[in-house]
């Protein structure tokens, strides 16, 4: 799951192919103007249709690796309600397709909710006995100048997610 302008997606695309392995990215981004899915509960399977046209049914997926998330792209509805109605109906229908079959994911959607929560990650490597650098989360501007006063060097990222990481 993935886009091939990801060097880490393309990496590891470009090695399964060259392993003999069949793959496809899947751009979460694309639905659901671009990419089409349908899938039956009581059957478990369905049929995913790629924004190039192909289509796979979702009992021929072996497993699907996921490199990133990036989330659904509803087209402007200008009523908000019905805009939040299509967005939640859109992100229902992904994680359903995430938790609800027998494709092997390598990595879960809890897996991911997880990657998000930068704080916990931080605290549960601690409990599990891993030494954890000087870290200060907080959103006080005293606070963070005090802390940055008494580092050497800071890294700044954002709380959810690693990107935009500066020194």
């Amino acid at each position: 799951m993935g886009n091939p302008e990801d060097t880490h997606a393309a990496h590891i695309n470009h090695a399964l192919t060259k392993a003999g392995g069949k793959t496809n990215y899947l751009d979460t981004s694309l639905f659901p103007t671009k990419l089409r899915l349908s899938w039956q509960p009581h059957t478990k399977d369905g049929l995913l249709t790629l924004s190039d046209g192909y289509q796979l049914r979702l009992r021929d997926i072996r497993s699907i690796f996921w490199r990133n998330f990036s989330g659904v792209q509803i087209p402007p509805i200008k009523n908000p309600l019905q805009q939040r109605v299509a967005f939640n109906d859109a992100m229902s229908t992904l994680i359903t397709l995430m938790q609800g079959n027998s494709i092997h994911w390598v990595k879960s959607w809890q897996a991911y909710e997880f990657d998000k929560e930068k704080p916990l990650q931080l605290s549960k490597a601690e409990q599990m006995g891993v030494t954890i650098i000087h870290t200060l989360i907080s959103n006080d501007p005293e606070a963070i100048i005090k802390f940055r006063k008494s580092c050497d060097q800071v890294i700044f990222k954002p709380v959810y997610g690693g990107a935009h990481v500066q020194f």
